[in-house]
């Protein structure tokens, strides 16, 4: 029984700390994508801050992106994207890993607060809990994985942002090609 614990608990540390490679490159055309963009600044036939789909096209001023297949593309302006994501795609072995390090930790918790069998010692509640959570957890991450994002410099365009240096005021302007 030790061992599957020493085994859940090694699969979700190793889930989530798997490193990510950096994105370099802003995403390209037919790449699925994320966009948040800048409060105040709505984009015609997007409701809220968020965009998720492929990228079309990417030219000087806006970004193409076509919100589900065979659907006519967004044009979102630039200026309104504050960050850029990439899709890693989705992954069952990593969904269920975080799925039953979340389910470890509701288990415990609903073992201490709700188990109160005078049948089995503290202990042996926590792991009825702990073995509960984790199983409940891997199964319904593996069922509904999530998509995983990489953080992406936003494709080319112009920044300005307010900066001090040695208590002077000044401006920073980035060019991104």
């Amino acid at each position: 029984m030790r061992s599957i614990m020493s085994a859940l608990a090694l699969a979700a540390i190793l889930a989530c700390a798997a490193p990510v490679a950096a994105q370099t490159q802003p995403p390209q055309p037919g790449q699925r994508v994320m966009l948040h963009l800048a409060p105040r600044q709505p984009v015609e036939g997007v409701r809220g801050r968020e965009v998720r789909g492929t990228l079309v096209a990417a030219d000087s001023t806006t970004l193409s992106v076509e919100l589900s297949p065979g659907a006519t593309p967004v044009r979102v302006p630039r200026a309104a994207v504050r960050r850029t994501y990439v899709s890693l795609g989705t992954s069952r072995a990593i969904s269920a890993g975080l799925g039953a390090a979340a389910g470890i930790g509701t288990g415990v918790t609903y073992s201490l607060t709700s188990l109160k069998n005078d049948n089995y010692s503290t202990g042996e509640n926590i792991m009825i809990g702990v073995v509960g959570g984790a199983l409940g957890g891997a199964v319904a991450g593996a069922l509904f994985p999530r998509e995983r994002w990489s953080d992406a410099p936003t494709p080319g365009g112009l920044s300005i942002a307010p900066t001090v240096i040695s208590a002077s005021p000044g401006l920073v302007v980035s060019i991104r090609f």
